[in-house]
């Protein structure tokens, strides 16, 4: 499992390219990851994805690149999951507690033992659940 925040999502991914062959790698979750255009997406198939963005995240890692990355990737994983944080920037903090939920639960689900989120495979623009 690789979970990385920030720039970290970018270099995880890179290291999945790496173990692409290694079924120890169930997913990524990458929260506000910097996801260069035409960032590759191929070494992601098989495996579960969750990308977690502000909304008005304008910085050079921005919600729309993670919103396009997200697009490519869904053609060789169709379960990924992507939701924003309404209202929320690069630094999520208002909101850091659903985003930490989330992702646990994320984490907790990967092995392929629980579901996960209710997202996946759905909209890439759906707006981050409040924690219960």
């Amino acid at each position: 499992m690789l979970v990385r925040r920030k720039r970290g999502g970018r270099e995880r991914s890179a290291e999945l390219t790496a173990w692409q062959r290694r079924p120890t790698v169930a997913g990524v979750v990458g929260v506000a990851p910097r996801l260069p255009d035409g960032d590759p997406v191929e070494q992601l198939r098989g495996r579960r994805v969750l990308i977690v963005h502000g909304d008005r995240d304008r910085t050079a890692a921005g919600a729309a690149k993670s919103l396009d990355c997200a697009r490519r990737a869904r053609t060789v994983v169709p379960r990924l999951a992507r939701y924003e944080v309404p209202r929320g920037s690069h630094y999520p903090v208002r909101r850091a507690d659903d985003v930490w939920a989330l992702t646990t639960a994320s984490v907790l689900s990967m092995p392929g033992t629980g579901s996960f989120p209710a997202g996946a495979g759905g909209d890439l623009r759906t707006p981050l659940p409040q924690r219960s």
